[in-house]
């Protein structure tokens, strides 16, 4: 497309044009330049995102370091496929690169400071949820039908089909899913099969709570709960951290609201 003669009056503009295609937003840069002659010119410099654009303009950019599957050639000019130090500029191609190769794809500890904890944590899941399913790595010839395809795994309907359940920490949720917490407390359950996960986002896999039941804190008894397992040295103790965590996060929680103790099996650990 002859972008410039379409946006002759913003040839000048020193910020990104926007155009629509009727399909999606481009953004231009419209650049002065010079010839071999030494005559000067426009050029159009073309961006599907908007953070590219400016990037160019003030000559910064985003850089995101991590290991997945390189090409590399030698002198001969054969291909060789290996796990290698790659980058990106931009967090949606990192974000491709983990759905392409979760069982390679990795951030070094030194380059971890380069993500948000938000970033890190979605990359993290994506990956743990793709490995959960054994979903295989995508080779760099597969065709847009070989990649759709690999969607109809059956197991990648367990994501589609139950809602993520996070306990309030890890150990709990490594002790479940070794099945040796068979518990949890909540204030409701709407269902009875969930993917259990921990707090980094990493999937445990499938339980299911096979038993609710109703009461106050204050009528828990150790046939309910282990206070022990959970780190305290009585019931009472337990107790009252349970109070105290529930009147923290709820406003409307007393000491005569019912919570729901949830005895759960494991259906599959990931």
């Amino acid at each position: 497309m002859n972008y410039l003669r379409k946006y002759k009056k913003y040839k000048n503009a020193g910020l990104p044009i926007m155009d629509f295609d009727g399909k999606s937003m481009h953004y231009l840069n419209f650049y002065k330049m010079k010839n071999n002659k030494g005559k000067e010119k426009i050029n159009v410099f073309d961006y599907d995102l908007l953070s590219d654009a400016l990037e160019d303009l003030l000559n910064e950019e985003f850089y995101y370091s991590f290991n997945t599957l390189i090409c590399e050639y030698d002198e001969e000019g054969n291909e060789t496929i290996k796990v290698g130090h790659s980058h990106a500029h931009n967090f949606e191609s990192v974000v491709r690169e983990v759905y392409y190769n979760p069982h390679v794809f990795s951030i070094d500890k030194e380059d971890k400071y380069l993500y948000s904890e938000q970033e890190y944590r979605f990359l993290m899941k994506i990956k743990s949820y793709l490995m959960a399913i054994k979903r295989e790595d995508i080779s760099f010839n597969a065709t847009i039908d070989d990649i759709n395809d690999m969607s109809l795994n059956e197991d990648a309907c367990l994501f589609r089909d139950y809602k993520t359940f996070v306990l309030p920490d890890d150990k709990s949720a490594e002790l479940m899913i070794n099945k040796k917490k068979k518990y949890f407390i909540s204030l409701n359950t709407n269902d009875n099969r969930y993917l259990l996960a921990n707090n980094e986002g990493i999937y445990l896999g499938l339980i299911e709570v096979i038993k609710k039941k109703k009461l106050r804190i204050d009528d828990l008894t150790e046939k309910d709960v282990d206070y022990k397992l959970e780190g305290f040295k009585s019931l009472k103790a337990y107790q009252n951290d349970l109070k105290k965590f529930y009147r923290e996060n709820f406003a409307d929680f007393n000491d005569r609201t019912e919570i729901i103790v949830n005895t759960v099996k494991v259906i599959r650990k990931f």
